[in-house]
């Protein structure tokens, strides 16, 4: 992405001036760096606990993840090629195809709903509303009414 970026001119100057351009190169590289951190801290956490059967909810999380990141960066770059991404001379649909063959092939999304439990269970416990709702106000005897429906106003 990043060679053809600055190699392809358009009319008004380098593919690589154009800030979507530059938007979705720095997605794909965050999405990626991103997976990579979660592979290696996964196989961190293998080699620490030596028991797969603790480590299940982020093997699952890889195995959502990775059909995802691949796919959304290969269209990213197709998109960036033009029409040139989606000819037989670069490898963009195959792994766009690839990338829906792996999910299809890892089996049903069920089984890694562990993922999704596993992110539901680290985020912290609201124990109390935030204060600036209005409910919060009023139940502290603060100004402002509790409505049920904004509208009509």
């Amino acid at each position: 992405m990043c060679r053809r970026a600055v190699s392809r001119n358009t009319r008004d100057g380098k593919l690589a001036d154009l800030q979507m351009v530059q938007a979705d190169i720095a997605d794909s590289w965050i999405a990626l760096e991103s997976f990579r951190l979660l592979v290696l801290r996964t196989a961190w956490l293998i080699d620490k606990h030596k028991d797969y059967n603790l480590v299940r909810k982020d093997i699952a999380a890889i195995k959502v993840m990775m059909p995802k990141v691949y796919s959304d960066i290969a269209t990213k770059a197709a998109h960036l090629h033009g029409a040139l991404g989606v000819s037989n001379e670069m490898p963009f649909m195959h792994m766009v195809t690839s990338s829906l063959v792996m999910g299809i092939a890892d089996g049903p999304r069920g089984p890694q709903g562990d993922a999704r439990q596993a992110g539901a269970e680290r985020l912290p416990a609201r124990q109390r509303p935030l204060p600036q709702l209005p409910r919060a106000q009023a139940a502290r005897g603060g100004p402002g009414e509790v409505r049920t429906s904004t509208w009509p106003r």
